[in-house]
């Protein structure tokens, strides 16, 4: 009877803790009527992901400014992503071994193609446009975040919830959500 009660204790507790997924920060700014975008983009994951290489891949066309990795080497490349059937450029990230978090930011600019511009100065930022970095093969792991998006004064910004905090040209959404479907629409 002991261990049946230690056994649904520990099943419960497991339960309530839940799984540490990664954690995204994305501060994007956008100049619409050229479809000009400066991002960066933070991924954290959690101490229990003891991945010591992170890969991430980016649009080939965007230029990466900057790379944070804290304690890891880091080294840019270029791939075949056979998934896309295009070549991409790649953040490749290599840790100590050890239990704890890891994070690593990229800076980057480029040009949303006309494609995700569906009117006049409207823009559509989603999984389709390829917007956002993602780690190889996991463009579907399901990330905390956290999207901030600045735009001219007299933009709105709409996104899959709704904003907690707007202010004049700025917008802040939080959630989760697949690694490359955070989403903004700008009109």
């Amino acid at each position: 009877m002991k261990f049946l009660i230690l056994l649904l204790g520990l099943v419960l507790g497991s339960a309530a803790i839940g799984y540490a997924v990664p954690r995204v920060q994305v501060q994007l700014s956008v100049e619409p009527t050229t479809r000009v975008l400066t991002c960066r983009y933070t991924l954290v994951l959690p101490a229990g992901d003891t991945t010591t290489v992170l890969r991430l891949n980016l649009r080939k066309d965007f230029r990466v400014q900057r790379v944070q990795g804290g304690r890891a080497t880091v080294q840019m490349r270029r791939l075949y992503y056979p998934y896309f059937d295009d070549t991409m450029q790649q953040v490749v990230a290599r840790y100590p071994a050890g239990r704890q978090p890891r994070t690593l930011t990229l800076d980057y600019t480029g040009t949303l193609g006309k494609e995700r511009t569906t009117a006049a100065q409207v823009l559509e930022f989603s999984g389709h446009s390829n917007w956002l970095p993602f780690r190889s093969l996991q463009e579907y792991e399901v990330v905390e975040y956290t999207l901030g998006v600045r735009v001219p004064v007299g933009y709105q910004v709409r996104s899959t919830s709704p904003p907690l905090g707007a202010q004049s040209g700025y917008f802040r959404f939080e959630g989760r959500a697949c690694a490359v479907e955070l989403t903004a629409i700008i009109a």
